[in-house]
């Protein structure tokens, strides 16, 4: 007899029946077979036995030792970032296996071959955060065409699984047949899709567009799975929620948020009158839109962006890039205004101030210098250096950035692997190998090795530092002042009110969003200077220049900060200038601004 009642299974049954109420209704009603009975398994788990008519007993899954069978079986699993078939609930916990190994975006489909499989799980495992998460959906085997309609019909942004796992309880005909099942069952759904696309742009475009009224409809669409993406989106709607403008954000953080389909309800439900996408190009949703609908692409640092054009854009379309997005774009013949447009990154409109030290939020008390930045990582194998004789240059190069730190610029990078080669003996005979280690030097070792050199140079000093971000090994004490990954949203504003100076060992596309937000929560902060004056390399942030601290040496790092931590009362006034500044100029909301007006001008 099995407990219906459950704890686990009330919970699970609960959340799926928010995601999948059909398939939830058909579970709960089928009972399960008296033959299945509770046992434990040789793993020491929980489990369930089934006695065939002959009284023989097997086990549920095919497994006495569901634990170690399941991460035995997928103990090499690599997600591609794409939706899985897994053929069957098997154990119950190799659902749960793969959901762990998948990205937030993407989903396991379950096919169950009878629905009281899935109520056995149900009471075994806990299911209920990855069903409500949508990223463990179940498909029934007696109809997987019906199945797959049903759950696109009612979340159109699910992508169907790209790839079919196999498990040794599945033999190879089993697993042809149910491809073909599937290949049938995605018709199916792709004419769902379709439908839904159809109804909403029918509805788009029937409406009437004008002149962008004073505060518009913002749909605020992430393309990609970034998460540096996600946050950029939801800075962008913080914005809008703070100028007060009607929007909606739709970002692919869960399953059933990744398929065009649901980009187009977006539009459709707010009734946009701008699509704001982040990272990501027009084309496809440009193809259902009609062309009065402005779309607004907007590249922030870190972006491959396309190749831009006038034909797959419409008459208010534009695309916006940040400083560190570089983007081929022909001339519009078509256009009157180019279509590429540069527009900064902002500080976020709402996370970053000051706090009030009576609001009883626990700050750090032991850190002087708070360093905030992930480095390249500049290892041997993230290099792609394998060859003993690449090996060689590559370690030469290392020691020649650690010999010049105080003259590096990185037009000095080809000098620096000539005489590397000199050094190491290793004479690079193509030119396009030279470039690649000249790339090499440029984006990973000397980041990473200028970084480094600044952080020894601010602890020798006697400042008590604390070092937040990603790859900083080789760092001497880094096993002290190191306290790991960069902080997020408040925990990060939290920890700007903590430390007297913040440290950003490079000034760069990469790095000038913190340096923003750190200036908007007051905090006075200090920056190795570009290779280029900071006014040309941020056009769009030459107001702040004047204001930022800048250093050129790791000499000379010391002195700085000795200076800005003693002259406390009037570089904390400066701060307090420098944080009106940004948050009246140099915000999201006043990028978003910018672009709202730029569109409206045509």
């Amino acid at each position: 007899m099995i407990d219906t009642a459950s704890n686990d299974y009330s919970k699970n049954l609960a959340a799926l029946r928010d995601l999948q109420p059909d398939v939830a209704a058909i579970v709960d009603a089928t009972p399960v077979p008296p033959s299945v009975k509770p046992a434990t398994g040789r793993d020491g788990s929980n489990t369930f036995q089934i006695e065939s008519g002959d009284g023989r007993m097997t086990w549920f899954g095919g497994s006495s030792m569901p634990t170690v069978s399941a991460s035995e079986v997928f103990s090499g699993f690599v997600s591609d970032g794409r939706n899985v078939l897994l053929p069957g609930v098997l154990t119950g916990t190799e659902p749960l296996t793969i959901a762990d190994k998948l990205p937030i975006h993407s989903a396991v489909f379950v096919v169950a071959e009878h629905p009281w499989h899935i109520k056995l799980a149900l009471h075994l495992y806990e299911y209920a955060d990855y069903i409500a998460a949508g990223r463990i959906v179940f498909i029934l085997a007696h109809d997987i065409v019906a199945s797959v309609c049903n759950l696109v019909g009612a979340n159109p942004g699910y992508e169907l699984p790209a790839r079919l796992l196999t498990v040794p309880q599945r033999s190879q005909i089993e697993m042809a047949t149910l491809q073909k099942q599937m290949e049938s069952a995605g018709e199916a759904a792709t004419a769902v899709y379709a439908r839904v696309v159809e109804d909403c742009a029918e509805r788009i475009r029937s409406r009437r567009f004008g002149v962008l009224p004073p505060q518009p409809r913002v749909a605020v669409l992430g393309m990609d799975a970034r998460p540096d993406s996600f946050d950029q989106a939801c800075r962008v709607a913080r914005a809008l929620r703070k100028l007060g403008w009607p929007h909606e954000l739709c970002i692919p953080d869960a399953p059933s948020r990744c398929h065009m389909a649901a980009r187009i309800q977006v539009i459709d439900r707010l009734s946009a009158e701008l699509v704001l996408l982040i990272n990501g190009g027009s084309s496809r949703l440009r193809e259902v839109l009609p062309q009065e609908l402005p779309v607004v692409s907007w590249y922030l640092p870190g972006t491959h962006i396309p190749v831009v054009s006038a034909e797959g854009l419409g008459l208010g379309d534009r695309v916006f890039v940040s400083y560190g997005s570089a983007v081929e774009v022909p001339s519009p013949a078509t256009l009157d205004a180019e279509p590429v447009v540069r527009c900064e990154v902002g500080a976020d409109d709402v996370t970053f101030r000051s706090l009030e030290q009576s609001n009883g939020v626990s700050l750090i008390q032991d850190v002087d210098v708070a360093i905030l930045m992930d480095l390249p990582d500049d290892r041997e194998e993230a290099c792609d250096v394998s060859l003993a004789s690449h090996k060689a240059l590559w370690s030469s190069l290392r020691k020649l950035l650690l010999q010049n730190v105080d003259r590096y610029r990185h037009e000095l990078a080809g000098e620096l692997v000539d005489l590397a080669q000199r050094n190491s003996g290793v004479k690079l005979e193509d030119a396009a190998m030279r470039a690649h280690f000249v790339g090499l030097l440029r984006s990973r070792i000397a980041p990473a090795g200028l970084a480094r050199a600044d952080t020894k140079s601010t602890v020798s000093s006697g400042f008590r530092v604390g070092i937040w971000g990603a790859n900083w090994h080789e760092t001497g004490d880094s096993g002290q002042s190191w306290r790991g990954a960069i902080p997020r949203n408040e925990e990060l504003n939290r920890l700007f009110q903590s430390v007297g100076v913040v440290l950003i060992p490079l000034c760069s596309a990469a790095t000038i969003q913190m340096a923003l937000d750190a200036l908007a929560a007051g905090v006075r902060v200090l920056c190795r200077a570009p290779d280029d004056p900071f006014e040309s390399a941020f056009p769009g942030l030459s107001s702040l220049a004047p204001h930022l601290h800048f250093y050129r040496t790791a000499h000379k790092l010391g002195i700085v900060i000795r200076r800005l931590i003693s002259q406390e009362g009037a570089i904390a006034e400066e701060a307090r200038a420098v944080q009106r500044l940004v948050r009246t100029e140099h915000c999201v909301s006043n990028r978003v601004c910018e672009i709202v007006d730029r569109v409206r001008r045509g």
